[in-house]
């Protein structure tokens, strides 16, 4: 099958592995440390940075068996140990952060990376945290950043409306509709005069996580018998990419290395690529003998060609006429098979003739005496026969050659004859859905090995990202997206929507004095979170919303400029404003309120 290289992707068969190594520390006190605090990715750095440190959220702690240790590994530390994956787990459950130890964990690694060798950390702390975050969960990480690390001052920040900050400058009063795309849930918040109105605010149980897993399920069923394990960090990567993902070829590092030069995990980790390439080497074996196939077949095909050119109508007629022999051939099969299920026909009744003739043999004496009577069956060829004609309605070799041979003709009369078309094959007429299978999941010959590690995907995509707006067709019982926005713009009075329209649609969200009315104003809906960056996504949220809108309303739905990174960098363009310094919970407030408390600003969940 002819591929379309433009559609396909190479998805790696190993996650690659960086050596942790801390940084130089050099930054001065004053500079805050951001901490996106994400459900799958953990986004990390000095306010000062151009970009964070990413690393996937994933922790574990397990024994080491050599030396009997107790091991905890963080991020992609995770994948170098089998037995620290089998048991990893996150901080996370859900959009709820429980899982301290990890918690812990993650900030020894942000805090280990950055280069900080001081017995505390002297740098303020601005961490993320989703919408209506638990206060027990926002309390025990505000104790130990205080208890544990001895940090001067820390800020909590929605992840949501920092990313909304950051594409919004220089606009103190902005509005608009956020619509936050996370790993575990997808939330909907309203903006006005740049706080969010979060007793207006929802969110459904729907992310990216859930579709991951949905598209894999897909892919399950679409391909039982797949040759290679698909893994969830790839299957994650399937719903950003388009039509077909491919394998790459793998290699045996361990292999040409001595085992006096190894260790004991790396010596099975040698047995095992071992045995792969020698599965490797009898595939390529194999392909040697395919290539002297196709080599024969190459020259019989210039045979072909020759007749082709010397009488055309003649080569066709030829093909068309042993094209209708075969297809004659299985008709009868066919209407045999039909005629066993009818036991008063001919074909039933000649095969139970048949069985009676095995029973009616020439009896022997009741009791035979050893070397008498010597059963002679089997030494005619013929004698073989009687089975075939009794099991005349199994499939035999004779029916598969002909299927094989018959598709070899088809091929040739469907490129040299401009008279013979796909209507007169035998797949057209003996079955109308083959077109549609075919284009849902092509075929591919046995040779081709890079063919059958293939995953090709059609209605699979769309399938996945309607999931965020009809979430029931995957066993989710949430409103989808578009529901929920329309819910949120239903909490307006219809008055207030037909008023302020003519400046802008968001200034419909809640009544303003006219002196606040401003053109210049942003207002939008506007999506963040790593699957905001879905192509087409905009355009059905758009939709979504000018349903419940007066006709002629302006919308202007936009995406975050980088939906993963906004957030932290958001978080960090902040902590240089001077209204950080007043936001922010300073050691003398924890010590005289605990860590319950927090301060009231536009971007925490106490508005």
């Amino acid at each position: 099958m002819d591929e379309d290289t433009e559609n396909v992707t190479h998805v790696p068969n190993l996650l690659q592995i960086y050596p942790m190594e801390p940084d130089e520390y050099n930054t001065p006190h004053n500079v805050p440390i951001i901490i996106d605090n994400g459900c799958t990715t953990y986004r990390f750095g000095f306010s000062n940075a151009s970009d964070p440190y990413t690393i996937p959220n994933i922790y574990s702690r397990y024994r080491e068996r050599k030396h009997n240790l107790q091991i905890a590994l963080f991020g992609d530390n995770v994948e170098v140990e089998s037995g620290a994956k089998t048991q990893s787990k996150t901080a996370w459950e859900g959009d709820i952060l429980i899982n301290f130890d990890a918690m812990e964990n993650a900030l020894d690694y942000a805090f280990c990376k950055l280069g900080l060798n001081t017995n505390s950390v002297l740098h303020p702390v601005v961490i993320s945290e989703r919408l209506c975050t638990p206060m027990y969960s926002r309390s025990v990480l505000s104790e130990l950043l205080f208890e544990g690390y001895n940090v001067p001052r820390a800020a909590f920040a929605i992840d949501a409306l920092m990313s909304f900050y950051y594409n919004t400058p220089n606009q103190p009063k902005r509005d608009g509709i956020v619509v936050s795309f996370n790993s575990a849930s997808t939330s909907v918040l309203p903006v006005l005069n740049g706080k969010g109105i979060l007793a207006n605010s929802k969110r459904m149980a729907w992310g990216a996580n859930q579709a991951s897993e949905y598209i894999m399920k897909l892919v399950q069923m679409k391909y039982p018998y797949f040759p290679t394990r698909v893994t969830p960090q790839q299957s994650a990567t399937l719903i950003l990419f388009v039509l077909i993902n491919e394998k790459e070829e793998p290699t045996y590092p361990l292999v040409d290395i001595p085992d006096d030069q190894l260790s004991e995990n790396s010596l099975r980790e040698k047995r095992k690529q071992k045995l792969m390439k020698a599965n490797s080497d009898a595939r390529k074996v194999q392909k040697a003998q395919r290539m002297e196939e196709k080599r024969l077949k190459e020259e019989e095909a210039l045979r072909e060609q020759g007749e082709r050119d010397r009488d055309l109508m003649g080569w066709s007629n030829k093909i068309r006429s042993q094209h209708e022999s075969i297809m004659q051939r299985m008709q009868m099969r066919k209407r045999q098979r039909a005629a066993l299920l009818d036991r008063k026909s001919a074909a039933s009744q000649s095969r139970m003739k048949n069985v009676a003739s095995l029973a009616v043999d020439v009896p022997g004496p009741r009791k035979r005496r050893k070397g008498n009577e010597e059963d002679t069956f089997g030494a005619d060829d013929d004698d073989w026969q009687i089975y075939r004609k009794i099991n005349t309605g199994a499939p035999d070799e004779s029916e598969e050659e002909d299927l094989v041979r018959l598709a070899a003709l088809e091929k040739q009369l469907l490129e040299y004859d401009p008279t013979f078309s796909m209507s007169q094959t035998y797949a057209s007429l003996s079955t109308a859905r083959s077109k549609l299978l075919e284009s849902f999941r092509p075929g591919y010959g046995e040779e081709d090995v890079r063919g059958h590690s293939r995953i090709h995907l059609n209605v699979e995509r769309w399938r996945c990202v309607e999931t965020w707006f009809s979430p029931g067709i995957a066993g989710c019982e949430s409103a989808g997206l578009g529901e929920v926005l329309q819910f949120v713009l239903s909490r307006f009075k219809p008055q207030q929507r037909l008023r302020m329209a003519k400046v802008g649609f968001f200034l419909l969200l809640l009544p303003r004095d006219d002196d606040d009315a401003n053109d210049d104003v942003d207002q939008n809906v506007f999506l963040t979170g790593a699957p905001a960056q879905f192509p087409g996504l905009s355009t059905r949220v758009h939709a979504a919303v000018q349903e419940v809108l007066e006709p002629g309303a302006e919308i202007d739905v936009r995406v975050a400029n980088d939906p993963a990174l906004d957030a932290w960098r958001g978080m960090a363009r902040f902590s240089e404003t001077e209204e950080f310094a007043r936001v922010g919970v300073t050691r003398e407030i924890y010590n005289e309120h605990g860590p319950e408390r927090i301060n009231r600003w536009w971007g925490s969940n106490w508005v």
